[in-house]
C-alpha cells in the first residue's frame, strides 16, 4: 500500500469525486448527488488520496445522529481495490467516529457487494438484520388512513429512524453496527490504531 493522506472533503475536490464515482456502480453511484449536502455538514466527510495528493483514491462520510455514526459512501477506486485502502478509510472513519464521542457506528451495506461486507466484518461490523427495498410511486397528498403498520412492523429501528431523518435514497442491503467499545473490546475485533 502507497503512502496516503486522509483529508477532510473541499469544494475543490468535486471533479476528482465524480471522476471515482464514475469507475464505481457503473456510473450510476449517488456520491455526485449529494457532493455538496455533505459538504455543507459539519459532519465528516474523508478522501483518501496519494501522499501529493493527486490521485483520489478513496472515499467515507460519517452521518451523526446523536450518539450514532452512520457511516456510508465507503468507495475505493477499482484500481486500488484489494490492496489495504479500504481498512485505511474504515479506520480512518472509525477513529474519527471515537473523537466525536459515537456510541454506536452503523452503515447500509448492499448485499452483493461482498468485499464491502468482508471489510466491515473485518473491522467488527455485524449483519443485524436485512431491510427490504420497497419501491411505490411518490404521494401528493398524505395518506389519511390508517394501513395497520407501525414502526414496529418495520425491518429494523436503525433502518426507520435513518429513514425518517434524512430520506435521500432507498436503503438496499445489510446493515451492521458496533458500538466502540465493542469494537475495541470485541472478538476478532482489529484495534483502532
Amino acid at each position: 500500500m502507497r503512502e496516503t493522506l486522509l483529508l477532510p472533503a473541499e469544494r475543490k475536490d468535486r471533479e476528482a469525486l465524480i471522476a471515482l464515482s464514475s469507475r464505481i456502480w457503473e456510473g450510476e453511484d449517488y456520491l455526485p448527488k449529494v457532493f455538496d449536502d455533505w459538504l455543507s455538514e459539519e459532519d465528516p466527510f474523508l478522501l483518501l488520496w496519494d501522499k501529493n495528493r493527486e490521485r483520489l483514491i478513496g472515499c467515507a462520510h460519517l452521518a451523526f445522529f446523536g450518539l450514532t455514526a452512520w457511516l456510508e459512501g465507503v468507495r475505493v477506486d477499482p484500481a486500488f481495490q484489494g490492496k489495504g485502502y479500504g481498512g485505511a478509510l474504515f479506520r480512518g472513519a472509525l477513529l474519527e467516529a471515537f473523537r466525536k464521542k459515537a456510541d454506536r457506528i452503523v452503515s447500509l451495506i448492499y448485499s452483493g457487494n461482498v468485499e464491502s461486507l468482508h471489510l466491515a466484518k473485518k473491522h467488527g461490523f455485524d449483519s443485524i438484520g436485512e431491510p427490504y427495498l420497497l419501491e411505490a410511486e411518490p404521494l401528493h397528498e398524505p395518506v389519511q388512513a390508517d394501513r395497520g403498520l407501525s414502526h414496529a412492523d418495520l425491518p429494523s429501528p436503525v433502518m426507520t429512524a435513518r429513514l425518517r431523518e434524512w430520506d435521500r435514497r432507498p436503503p438496499a442491503g445489510r446493515m451492521g453496527c458496533r458500538t466502540p467499545a465493542e469494537w475495541r473490546k470485541g472478538p476478532g475485533s482489529p484495534s483502532p490504531s
